[in-house]
């Protein structure tokens, strides 16, 4: 009696067979289909604004974004002008240095949608605002809207480098 049955044998030969077949497709697919987001983690200073929400003119506006795939988190920092940098990333203080407004959002086909609602030192009320835009070489580009005060405007934020090491040229290897 043999072990080595021919029936076995061929079983086994499809269904390992077919199993790498479905490796390769699914791989093939996966490389020309699967890609993942452009990374755009970073802090971006506002240089041009264009018909911003009353209470945001004159103001020196940053968002810096943390990405986690297509899934995005961060914050609009709202400082007057004049107001140091160390001291505007700081929380709304008694004496109306700056604040921040914690943002969320997606980004998708080179589209960035972040929305965030909180207290501006200028307005009367509470903001609820989205931000629109595209990363073009390094920059975002598009439109913040206040949906409370139903108004728009367009912006151009540039790029900031960090001021900080990386974490990997801090820790001794």
């Amino acid at each position: 009696m043999s072990h080595f049955n021919v029936k076995t044998l061929s079983f086994y030969g499809v269904a390992i067979g077919s199993v790498l077949l479905l490796f390769k497709v699914v791989s093939a697919y996966g490389e020309t289909k699967l890609k993942a987001p452009q990374n755009i983690d970073g802090s971006y200073q506002f240089v041009q604004t264009e018909n911003l929400p009353d209470c945001l003119q004159g103001q020196q506006l940053k968002l810096n974004v943390e990405q986690s795939g297509v899934y995005l988190f961060g914050n609009l920092e709202v400082a007057s002008p004049g107001v140091d940098d160390d001291r505007a990333v700081q929380p709304k203080s008694s004496q109306g240095k700056g604040v921040e407004i914690p943002f969320n959002g997606s980004f998708e086909n080179n589209q960035i949608i972040m929305s965030g609602k909180g207290n501006v030192a200028n307005c009367d009320s509470q903001v609820q605002l989205t931000v629109q835009g595209q990363h073009k070489n390094g920059n975002l580009v598009g439109q913040i809207n206040d949906n409370v005060a139903k108004t728009k405007g367009a912006f151009v934020a540039k790029f900031q480098k960090s001021k900080l090491p990386s974490a990997e040229s801090t820790e001794g290897h």
